[in-house]
């Protein structure tokens, strides 16, 4: 519980943070935005020039208009590039998990799962960064060198489908691994060695 407050405190000042380093690069735009706007005012209460005096703050209403639009098409560029790159990493963890480490193809799957866990320190929630770390000094410190991510997975999964207004999923990320069939065996009176000259 102290840690899921913890959470929310952190990302109340994160936010306030982020507003102010946002918008204090258009602080310029935005005072001149409100000086358009009391000097439309002005006009409107004390010359009761109405035209003019609409006309000022209508130029302020677009401007500030702008600024919200371009606020938001940069939060929804970060919201898809997270999804986007936080998706690759639960397709990478989902595709290790379970695997036969005597499988050929062990080490692409291996070498995803270090992928995964490097995009998710990077993009990840605070919480999932955590997990990650957990794992990664569980591992060092396993004589069997074991590798849980099933919590990893699930966490994973449900801030992508929030992400995503998707409802949460109540059942646990299940995998499955079918065992492949051997459509060849390698003869071994084959030769393979391409440096000697074939003979019928």
């Amino acid at each position: 519980m102290n840690f899921e407050l913890e959470e929310v405190r952190l990302k109340m000042f994160s936010n306030i943070f982020f507003f102010f380093r946002y918008w204090k690069k258009f602080w310029f735009i935005i005072l001149c935005s409100a000086i358009t706007t009391f000097y439309g005012l002005d006009l409107l209460l004390e010359y009761k020039e109405v035209g003019s005096g609409l006309t000022a703050i209508a130029i302020s209403v677009a401007i500030m208009g702008w600024l919200t639009s371009a606020r938001g098409a940069d939060e929804n560029m970060r919201r898809i590039k997270r999804i986007e790159y936080l998706s690759n990493a639960y397709e990478g963890i989902a595709l290790y998990l379970r695997r036969d480490p005597k499988s050929i193809d062990y080490n692409i799957y291996l070498d995803g799962l270090e992928k995964s866990f490097t995009i998710i320190q990077l993009y990840g929630k605070r919480k999932e960064i955590k997990l990650v770390c957990s794992i990664i000094e569980q591992y060092n410190l396993s004589e069997e060198k074991n590798i849980q991510c099933d919590t990893l997975l699930n966490m994973l999964r449900d801030g992508l489908r929030d992400e995503l207004l998707l409802p949460k999923a109540t059942r646990y990320v299940r995998t499955m691994r079918v065992e492949r069939p051997v459509l060849y065996e390698v003869n071994s009176s084959i030769n393979t060695d391409l440096t000697m000259p074939c003979t019928k």
